[in-house]
């Protein structure tokens, strides 16, 4: 062994080492990763430099390129991308760094590439509250722990509330245990557990769900809203809880607590109304808390309303009236009660008016008395007042009656009338004055006329004056009086006495008139007077039968008139008399026929007599002749659909009976009828009939829906677009292929078909039913799918340490068989038997698979089928698998200390069936004849009895055994083997060979085999001192390179 390098010499090969080269400023870094990650090394240099690549596996002796890499240039580091591992993908990268003067500096890292360990297990999830778990774990199997696997870093837990996607992640935990916080009460959860190790994160343990307990909410109601619609009505709004809401929660809130001015109220709801007790007026505090079954939680902040004004509920009180003159009246009036007010109150109305007249005189005012003025005297009034708010007037007081003082009669008589009885008196008649008028008691008319020698008092409102000339005008004149005196006279009126009866008219014209229900009459006055002519009298009737007379009274002025209001193509009877105050005159009588006309009514009583799917039969009751103005020459029949009353719609049609076929119609659909007459022209149309045609068969039924099930299919359909009646029933119809198996009837738009076979595609129509089928409609459907059959033909082949199960698929699939599992037992008699193993439908391809099991044991299979519905029934099979030889053999092992090569044979552990020899192999790696060349040869040096194996043998002694020689060793470098034999009786032999033993030289002293010379501590020194000369030498070379690069740059 060399000498240990002085301090001295090793601060200077530090040095050395910094300042040599010095251009790689970013060396790659070791990495771990796990079989199937990708891994990535930077190297980063200074400018001008060149990077290479290499790699080197542990069977190289040299590096190589690394041209399957990807590699590339990252903000001038160059970057290798090693891409998804493989487990021998470990190796020692090298960064090669070439400077311009063509010199290479060397930084090695190691790739090393691990199973990717197991995911913990047995995760186990405790409930703490209701916002926080503890959760723990193992880190894997007793038989993974055991083995080589690398050392965990921690671990992470990450959990997922019910219905949302993303998983929250905790931080790193650095035992197999940890806590949770921050759930949310009442929510599911999903947890997992990562393990953390230098190479990355293993994957993720099973899920365990858990479902954390209640908790009162956290929070208040969010969003609390208050509104008052109305003065006696408060409105309360508001959300769920805001922790609930945004977590999806709102089901665990059972209940709602609205508190109005304290006074709880409880709801389900996110709103209550309040109306009970509300007043007008009124400020109320409203919170608002939600409760689960744990319990009640805050209440939302105080939420203040005041509600609205109302009108005053009740009128003033005390409402007082006193006379101030006759044509004037104090009025007085108290508050409202203050509980009535609901408000404040901005004013008053006062209405009034005379006893018995409408009252139609009002006045507002802000004060609490008002006069009255002016009034009529003597006259008895009626008052009532009412208070008002902003929000409206309230209710009138009950009405209080004053009368004001009495004066004389404020008015005349009016409507004074003066008429001729007799030729020798004049009747006096006038309108009585109304008690607003009067203005006192004792009341009287006084009769003025120059036809008497003094005024007539009378109480009555008429007078007779009497012993007046005949045919004489004059005046009379008519005054009220009553205890205060006479009032006002009324205006004289002149009348002369009674006259003569005139003589008859004389009727000049009575024609046609363009208007088949009129005739024009046009006369003179008659030719003796008799008097003044006051007016006409006009009769008339029909010419035919005895129809009473028809009467106008006409004015003395008329020379003409149009007689309306007849029937057309009839004769009818015309007389005219002239009118005096005397008496109606003498008779003026002629005959004329009106023109034919158009009917002035529609026929009557129209109905139907019978109808069908397609036609009505319309009938009607005929136009009496008065109202029909002519001869009906034919009857109009229209028609259309119900609801179409466009303009233009109705279809015309024509008949001289009273009854009416409408074919060619809809099946129960609703029409519009009318029908009218026709003489010279049409007629009125009738009020509009609606009549409904016959049931008819229905259309087909729409959008067939189906809900497959493997053995059912619930059908869902819509009602036929086009019904023609009462769909009454569905007949369901199904095949497979083209033979029908069933039908069957329903009333509802939904029917399961039960009893069918999985996986099978049927065939479903749907009829509808009114009062007969109408066309049906189909729907293709597939059943689901169902557990599989039992597969069939199961067989098993006896192989070398193995069994092969073969079988063929299900005879029944009942849908796309996804795979199949294999379970296998040792059976129950053999002492290998320790329950059923199955191989995942991952392991098995197609319908075979091979098992490797233990030897010289009968084991019992079962196979399974699977579907996307889950496993099927299985089918049993049995075989025993042969003989084998040892499962290892030991390797050689040499003996510590051995002058010969000694080595220590062990026989194998576990044997199944007789060995019945061993054989002993030396392989020749190396000798003094073959040096130089790389190829090796082995020998059997012996053989033992499969009872007989020695514990240690030498190999080289000259010894024959069993017919092979045990050769003495040459010069050179040897390793031995074991290698066992098993023969089975109708089977073939096993042989099995244990590794080969450490390599080891013969002889100890072979030249070959010595160890180099250890060198001189002087030699060594000058080797260090040549190193850190070349080290110096490199370091200036540097430093004048960077300063010929910085004067560059700065010219």
């Amino acid at each position: 062994m060399g000498k240990r390098l002085p301090p001295l010499w090793c601060l200077l090969a530090v040095i050395a080492f910094q300042f040599s080269g010095g251009v790689i400023i970013q060396s790659p870094m070791d990495q771990i990763v796990f079989v199937g990650d990708n891994a990535t090394f930077y190297c980063t240099a200074s400018e001008g430099t060149t990077i290479d690549w290499l790699k080197k596996r542990p069977t190289d002796t040299s590096f190589k390129s690394n041209p399957t890499s990807k590699r590339w240039e990252e903000h001038g580091t160059k970057l290798l991308y090693w891409g998804t591992t493989l487990k021998d993908d470990g190796v020692t990268i090298a960064c090669d760094v070439t400077s311009e003067d063509g010199s290479i500096e060397r930084r090695n890292a190691t790739l090393k590439v691990v199973e990717r360990p197991s995911p913990p297990s047995k995760l186990q999830v405790r409930v703490i509250n209701s916002t926080s778990v503890r959760l723990g774990w193992s880190l894997r199997s007793g038989a993974e722990a055991a083995a080589t696997a690398p050392e965990p870093r921690g671990y992470i837990v990450q959990y997922q509330l019910e219905g949302q996607e993303a998983w929250t992640e905790s931080d790193v935990f650095p035992r197999q245990s940890g806590e949770v916080h921050s759930l949310i009460p009442s929510g599911t959860y999903d947890f997992r557990v990562y393990t953390v190790y230098d190479a990355g994160k293993s994957e993720p343990s099973s899920p365990f769900s858990k479902k954390m307990p209640t908790a009162r909410p956290s929070d208040p109601p969010s969003d609390v809203r208050v509104s008052s619609p109305n003065s006696r009505e408060i409105m309360v709004t508001w959300d769920y809880p805001k922790r609930e809401k945004d977590n999806g929660l709102t089901r665990v809130i059972t209940l709602f607590t609205v508190r109005l001015n304290s006074a709880p109220h409880t709801t389900t709801n996110t709103q209550l109304t309040f109306t009970e007790g509300i007043m007008p007026n009124t400020i109320y505090s409203i919170t608002v808390s939600a409760s689960t079954s744990a319990g009640e939680g805050p209440q939302s902040s105080a939420a203040l309303i005041t509600t609205s004004q109302e009108a005053p509920s009740a009128a003033p009180e005390g409402l007082r009236v006193t006379s101030i003159t006759s044509t004037s009246l104090n009025v007085k009036w108290s508050q409202v009660p203050e509980d009535s007010r609901h408000g404040v109150i901005t004013g008053y109305d006062l209405k009034w008016g005379r006893k018995g007249d409408p009252i139609t005189q009002s006045v507002s005012t802000s004060t609490r008395t008002h006069e009255l003025s002016p009034l009529d005297e003597f006259s008895e009034y009626n008052m009532s007042i009412r208070a008002k708010t902003l929000a409206g007037n309230g209710p009138w007081s009950d009405w209080i009656s004053h009368r004001t003082d009495s004066a004389p009669p404020g008015a005349a008589p009016s409507n004074v009338r003066v008429s001729s009885r007799t030729s020798s008196s004049l009747s006096v008649e006038w309108t009585a004055l109304s008690e607003t008028e009067w203005n006192g008691p004792k009341r009287v008319y006084v009769v003025t006329s120059d036809g008497l020698d003094m005024p007539a008092t009378t109480s009555s409102t008429s007078y007779t004056i009497n012993n007046l000339n005949a045919y004489t005008s004059y005046w009379v004149q008519v005054t009220a009086r009553n205890e205060k005196g006479d009032g006002p006279s009324s205006v004289r009126v002149t009348e002369m006495t009674a006259e003569k009866e005139p003589g008859p008219p004389t009727i000049t014209r009575l024609r046609q008139h363009h208007n088949h229900t009129a005739l024009i009459l046009k006369w003179e006055p008659p030719t003796e007077t008799n008097g003044d002519i006051t007016g006409y009298l006009l009769r008339y009737r029909q010419a035919e039968g005895r129809s009473k007379y028809e009467q106008k009274n006409l004015g003395k002025n008329r020379r003409s008139f149009v007689i309306g209001g007849l029937v057309g193509n009839l004769t009818y009877v015309v007389e005219l008399q002239a009118k005096s105050s005397a008496g109606l005159g003498q008779v003026a009588t002629m005959t004329e026929t009106t023109m034919a006309g158009t009917p002035d009514v529609a026929p009557g009583n129209v109905g139907i007599s019978s109808k069908s799917s397609t036609f009505l039969t319309i009938q009607w009751d005929a136009i009496a002749r008065e109202k029909a103005h002519g001869t009906i020459q034919h009857y109009i029949v229209e028609f259309r659909l119900h609801g179409k009353e466009k303009k233009g719609n109705w279809t015309k049609t024509t008949t001289t009976k009273l009854t009416k076929i409408l074919s060619g119609l809809m099946p129960y659909t609703t029409y519009d009828v009318r029908v009218a007459a026709k003489t010279v022209d049409r007629g009125p149309y009738s009020d509009v009939r609606n009549f409904t045609t016959a049931e008819g068969a229905p259309g087909s039924v729409g959008n067939i829906n189906a809900m497959e099930k493997p053995d059912s299919v619930e059908l869902k359909w819509n009602k036929p677009t086009v019904e023609n009646g009462v769909i009454r029933k569905y007949k369901i119809e199904w095949r497979k292929g083209n033979k029908w198996i069933n039908d069957s009837e329903t009333k509802e738009t939904t029917y399961t078909v039960s009893g069918l076979k999985s996986y099978t595609k049927y065939e479903f129509r749907v009829i509808a039913y009114t009062v007969e089928w109408g066309p049906g409609n189909w729907k293709g459907v597939t059943t689901a799918e169902d557990r599989p059959g039992e597969p069939t033909n199961l067989k098993t082949t006896i192989g070398h340490m193995s069994i092969t199960v073969t079988w063929n698929v299900p005879k029944s699939p009942n849908g796309i068989i996804l795979g199949y599992y294999v379970e296998y037992m040792a059976h129950p008699d053999s002492v290998m038997s320790t329950g059923y193993n199955r191989v995942g439908s991952e392991n098995v391809t197609g319908t075979e698979v091979k098992l490797a099991l233990q030897p010289q044991t009968t084991y019992d299979f079962k196979v399974y089928a699977y579907t996307s519905a889950g496993k099927g029934g299985s089918t049993p099979a049995s075989g025993t698998v042969p003989i084998a030889a040892p499962a290892s053999v030991p390797v050689p092992t040499k003996v510590p200390g051995s002058v010969q090569p000694t080595f220590n044979l062990k026989e194998p552990l576990t044997l199944f069936g007789d060995i019945t020899y061993y054989q002993i192999h030396v392989y020749v790696l190396s000798s003094a004849q073959r040096r130089r060349r790389a190829e090796e040869r082995s020998y059997v040096a012996a053989k033992f009895d499969g009872k007989d194996l020695p514990s240690q043998f030498v190999v080289g002694d000259g010894k024959t055994y069993f017919g092979h020689e045990n050769k003495p060793l040459k010069s050179g470098r040897y390793q031995i083997a074991l290698s066992s034999h098993v023969s089975r009786s109708n089977l073939p032999a096993d042989n099995t060979t244990s590794p080969r033993s450490e390599p080891f030289a013969w002889p100890i002293d072979d030249p070959e085999s010595k160890p180099e010379p250890e060198s001189s501590s002087s030699s060594w020194n000058l080797y260090l001192i040549i190193a850190v000369a070349f080290s110096v030498v490199e370091f200036l070379l540097i430093i004048i390179l960077v300063i010929v690069i910085l004067r560059r740059k700065s010219n």
